[in-house]
């Protein structure tokens, strides 16, 4: 069971030098609430989807078109965007490159529910996050959110130590 974060920066403070800022970092990262933008113009996923994915403790926005996917992504900063690769208006592959170029550091999962994805996988190979085929059982999608919480987590708490170094590099 997760402790409170003041539990953990009280022994930081009294043992520094078993747990450091990296440790306190990582429960803090760990304990934050994450958002969610889940793009899909089928009501039924939206409407399953959504309630399943805040039942978990994530922050769920969900929008049945790219347009508006795109809107929100200019407007507020999410963790996660899970989106359908085939939108109307906006397609999910431009709102996969909207979302890169505004905001570079949230995690894109797609999906798709036409079974070759193969061509949709070549060109976004090299950017996207995660790939998930439709239909899919819950448990799968909560794996790959999981997953994808944690790599971003490892990449914050690198940057962090990096910069930690950087400052002073005669630490070891």
């Amino acid at each position: 069971m997760a402790q409170p974060l003041q539990m953990y920066m009280h022994r930081a403070f009294r043992f520094p030098r078993v747990f450091g800022a990296v440790f306190i970092t990582r429960k803090v990262l760990q304990m934050q609430t994450h958002r969610i933008l889940l793009v899909d113009d089928c009501h039924l996923v939206l409407k399953s989807l959504g309630p399943l994915l805040e039942s978990k403790g994530y922050q769920v926005t969900a929008v049945d078109n790219g347009a508006d996917a795109a809107s929100l992504i200019n407007q507020r900063n999410f963790d996660i965007v899970i989106a359908e690769i085939q939108l109307k208006a906006l397609t999910g592959i431009e709102v996969f490159y909207e979302v890169k170029k505004v905001r570079p550091g949230t995690t894109i999962i797609l999906l798709t529910g036409t079974g070759d994805t193969t061509p949709f996988i070549n060109i976004l190979r090299p950017d996207a996050d995660d790939f998930l085929l439709k239909p899919f059982e819950p448990e799968e999608i909560f794996f790959r959110i999981k997953r994808c919480i944690e790599i971003r987590n490892l990449k914050k708490e690198a940057t962090l130590k990096l910069a930690g170094y950087a400052k002073n590099p005669d630490r070891r």
